[in-house]
């Protein structure tokens, strides 16, 4: 049986490693899942493509694949109550992927060989990671040791940031210098800028969990030589506007289906259309969001705080500050802009993000502190972190700019001409 925590009295800590039943369950669903939603995916496919041929029955089964796949997450948690919220959490965003893969296929706007075969399409649907595709084929590595070994390095400095990140959040609850106010969006201005802090932190957390797990998702398709995008370029220490955060850095995966499916039909329109796209694409954001806060409040209805609207309200508002910075992309202020060193830049888009973050943020603080009893933890034997939290806080996501240096030249993007589209 492994111990709960472990004392290393030289050092002055205790390291605490975490729930194993909890762990469990998460690596089982992070397993399972994907392999549930390629059945699906491969019905799905197999069916549209050499059944249906009736434009009535193409149309029924497109909305019957539709329900499906929102609803599973909803029927295997009424049917098997979870350990933890982060389960709930890997359901629902396997299910708004799959969703917005299936509206691609449907209106022929996914990657081009991404629906080549049944097979082929159940792999893409039904994976976390996006499978990348070249010339109508799966584009295979040119190196898969040099791959795997890559990323198997990055995942390991990941697990780091994490270690530290997740170290803080249990020694902090999760709101360093704002402790005993859980929900944020309560206080008046949202206790801006006191809970600043507490709000890096919770984003921190966000972005490592999401971050580790795409790496260990696309290391698996390296070991099968295949080549898959990179889903985070280091967007909290490297982005130095809000375009470039949400367009090119934060979840690409998620970023790339919303821009196929919202912002490419309205792409060559004249600027107003330009604009809905990009409005479309963020509020889709907002919606899917609130669908998964709706699946992680289904998981722990009696510990959860969940109100439909504000993490929509938070796309929106984040629509309104990038649309704006585009039409001032050619005003004095913005030159003046380009002039400020990338770290102060960077410091901008943070501070332009973090004080609307409770909107967000609320409806998944419930997972965020159940992954702090769950997974490893140190915790100094001094009786708490003080300003030592904030430090690290501060500094723990160092490593990813470092490590995302390169990463951030893979699969890159050239600029559109308005780029204001979201990502999860």
């Amino acid at each position: 049986m492994v111990p709960q925590s472990i004392d290393v009295a030289m050092l002055g800590i205790r390291i605490h490693t975490g729930d194993v039943a909890t762990f469990g369950e998460m690596t089982i669903a992070i397993v399972v899942i994907p392999l549930v939603y390629a059945l699906i995916g491969l019905t799905a496919h197999a069916s549209f493509t050499k059944l249906s041929r009736s434009p009535a029955s193409k149309a029924i089964l497109i909305v019957a694949m539709a329900v499906i796949t929102a609803g599973f997450p909803f029927a295997a948690l009424s049917a098997y109550p979870v350990r933890s919220r982060l389960t709930a959490f890997v359901l629902s965003y396997h299910a708004v992927l799959g969703f917005f893969r299936w509206v691609e296929f449907v209106l022929g706007r996914g990657p081009k060989g991404s629906a080549a075969s049944s097979f082929t399409f159940a792999a893409y649907f039904s994976y976390a990671a996006e499978i990348l595709f070249e010339d109508g084929k799966v584009k295979r590595l040119s190196s898969r040791t040099a791959a795997c070994t890559d990323l198997a390095l990055r995942a390991g400095f990941h697990v780091l940031v994490f270690l530290v990140v997740n170290s803080i959040g249990r020694a902090t609850g999760m709101l360093p210098y704002a402790q005993g106010h859980e929900y944020l969006t309560s206080l008046p201005l949202y206790g801006w800028p006191k809970t600043l802090p507490a709000l890096y932190l919770q984003t921190c957390m966000v972005y490592c969990m999401m971050g580790l797990v795409m790496l260990l998702y696309r290391l698996v398709l390296a070991i099968l030589r295949v080549d898959s995008l990179v889903a985070f370029k280091a967007p909290l220490v490297r982005s130095t506007s809000l375009r470039e955060f949400w367009g090119r850095r934060w979840n690409l995966i998620v970023h790339n289906l919303l821009k196929r499916c919202f912002f490419e039909p309205f792409r060559a329109g004249p600027v107003w259309q330009q604009h809905l796209g990009g409005f479309l694409a963020f509020l889709m954001s907002g919606l899917f969001h609130e669908y998964m806060w709706l699946a992680l409040h289904a998981a722990r209805p009696g510990s959860s705080k969940y109100v439909f609207g504000k993490v929509t309200t938070f796309f929106v508002l984040q629509f309104v500050a990038t649309a704006a910075q585009a039409m001032m992309a050619r005003s004095p202020l913005n030159r003046v802009a380009a002039m400020l060193p990338d770290p102060v830049l960077t410091c901008l888009v943070t501070l332009a993000v973090l004080p609307f973050s409770p909107l967000f943020l609320e409806g998944c603080f419930g997972m965020l502190r159940e992954i702090n009893d769950a997974l490893p933890a140190v915790e100094v034997q001094d009786g708490g972190l003080g300003l030592k939290s904030l430090t690290l806080c501060l500094l723990s996501v160092g490593p990813v700019a470092f490590l995302s240096r390169r990463s951030s030249l893979e699969h890159g993007q050239r600029p559109l001409k308005y780029d204001t589209r979201p990502s999860r």
